[in-house]
């Protein structure tokens, strides 16, 4: 399965962002207008960018979307996947289903963490170093945002389906060697993207 990743970095804004927000998809030319939030609006306008330049999304009817709102090509030539953080805009595109997660590092969360993932999880996380609890709450957030976006689903579910969710997952899984990949990963942000088409995967 091959995966192409672009990123861009959204903080300079750009006189021409005006004339971008002409030559995208409707769906994002709309949000980018309609958002108040600046920097969620520029958001969408860099997706439809994105979108445009690598997929030619450009019309109305290059996009169909699935029950949880998860984008497609209507053509069906590939696969893509979006995520934002403050500052990027991240598109994975693939020849197979895709999901990708991309996320600022921040302090480690005990309540949210006890809210998403599985009891081993939490246990697994409490037992490390305060330092190192923080990237790998934030790498283990990642890989379960990304493997439920194959699915079309994120974390747009509420905490109790999407903990059912997970323990489906986990019972019918026996291995995850080759599931994720780690395309970048720095002192502020962890990008993860799930490459296995079987949404069967044990997020670790």
């Amino acid at each position: 399965m091959e995966i192409a990743l672009y990123i861009v970095d959204i903080r300079e804004e750009l006189p021409e962002e005006e004339n971008i927000a002409q030559e995208i998809a409707p769906f994002y030319k709309e949000k980018y207008y309609s958002i108040k939030a600046r920097q969620t609006a520029r958001q969408e306008l860099y997706t439809g960018y994105l979108l445009r330049k690598y997929l030619g999304v450009k019309e109305e009817g290059d996009l169909s979307f699935g029950e949880d709102g998860k984008p497609y090509l209507t053509n069906g030539s590939c696969f893509f996947n979006v995520s934002h953080c403050k500052d990027m805009v991240a598109l994975a595109i693939a020849d197979k289903e895709v999901g990708v997660d991309l996320e600022r590092i921040r302090p480690y969360h005990r309540g949210t963490a006890q809210k998403v993932f599985l009891e081993e999880e939490v246990v697994y996380l409490e037992s490390l170093e305060k330092g190192k609890r923080d990237k790998e709450f934030i790498k283990l957030w990642t890989c379960c945002e990304a493997a439920l976006k194959v699915g079309g689903t994120g974390f747009h579910n509420s905490w109790e389906e999407i903990r059912k969710i997970r323990s489906s997952v986990v019972t019918q899984t026996v291995s995850l060697e080759g599931s994720f990949v780690t395309i970048a990963a720095n002192e502020e942000f962890i990008l993860k993207i799930c490459k296995n088409s079987s949404k069967e995967l044990l997020l670790r």
